[in-house]
């Protein structure tokens, strides 16, 4: 079976006793035939070793800093390890009326929110101190603010009742007034922005609207890459009818429901056919799967939409 290493810096990896190279950011696949093999893992550069057992319980529960994606196949597995032990350190802490905010380094970046009813603590993908509180319609939110070249970052928590985060992640633009708005971007086949209105309403924040943008030139995509885009497309919400038929736009709003929610998607690895495209699910917080599809194109445009098997092909 191949497994894809990946990780947040570069480590030396060991499969059973036997060194197979350096694994870093992009993706290395290494064919193992041996069951339950035991990867030893050593950062080239200093930090934390790790080792583990490739097995059923590995799989359904994996560490903290590690993610599994099954690829149906094979899997990929994505390390995010602490670089070495620091120790524990407070970066930024302001009060304000009625909470206090606190970034601190533990092992890894943090971010601590105390108010007069709860205690929140979670880890933080940015660590700048940029933080301000503002209210929509009687209930408090904070946000934290990253500005790192010119990609901006924002962390954004409810406070009124049971703290909560509501939105994390690069954005372009954020405001607030009686809603709260936030627009962010995609480096998919048509640069997607995205545009997300939340509404506020006795303490519970939803999302009311979004506006999905971006326009795809069908004639400039090689008919090969029709398919990604038209998937990139349905993931986002955005217009799918221009890459079907005409016999297929009237099973247009059935598609959804056929393939059901994914959050990405990605090429078919090496021990799948070729013309599939994997779609990504979350299962749980560090636990992703990949399914397959294969969009079949007449003239530039799709026909027929189906599910491949889980059983993986060999090129």
């Amino acid at each position: 079976m191949y497994y894809y290493f990946t990780g947040n810096f570069d480590y030396a990896i060991k499969i059973n006793g036997l060194y197979f190279g350096v694994i870093g950011r992009d993706p290395k696949p290494i064919l193992i035939e041996n069951p339950s093999p035991l990867v030893e893992l050593c950062p080239i550069n200093g930090g934390n070793n790790l080792n583990f057992i490739l097995e059923k319980h590995f799989f359904l529960s994996p560490p903290k800093p590690i993610k599994i994606t099954d690829m149906k196949g094979g899997y990929l597995i994505d390390f995010c390890l602490k670089k070495s032990d620091l120790p524990f350190k407070v970066i930024y802490q302001k009060r304000f009326n009625n909470f206090e905010i606190t970034l601190f380094y533990d092992d890894t970046s943090k971010v601590s929110i105390q108010t007069e009813t709860d205690n929140f603590v979670e880890d933080l993908i940015f660590n700048c101190p940029e933080t301000d509180t503002f209210s929509v319609l009687n209930t408090d939110f904070v946000f934290i603010k990253d500005t790192i070249g010119k990609r901006k970052y924002l962390s954004l928590y409810k406070l009124t009742g049971k703290t909560e985060k509501i939105f994390c992640g690069e954005i372009t633009d954020f405001s607030f007034d009686t809603t709260i708005n936030i627009s962010y971007s995609l480096s998919d086949i048509a640069k997607h922005k995205i545009e997300i209105v939340y509404t506020v309403r006795d303490n519970v924040v939803y999302e009311s609207g979004r506006k999905v943008s971006g326009e795809t030139d069908l004639d400039k995509l090689s008919e090969k890459i029709i398919p990604f885009a038209f998937f990139e497309d349905l993931c986002v919400g955005g217009d799918i009818i221009k890459y079907l038929s005409d016999e297929m736009q009237q099973n247009a709003l059935y598609l959804k429901d056929y393939v059901k929610d994914f959050i990405g998607v990605m090429p078919p690895p090496l021990f799948r056919n070729v013309n599939e495209v994997g779609l990504i699910r979350k299962k749980s917080e560090n636990v992703f799967a990949v399914d397959y599809y294969i969009a079949e194109t007449q003239n530039r445009k799709i026909i027929n939409v189906k599910k491949s098997d889980d059983e993986y092909f060999a090129r």
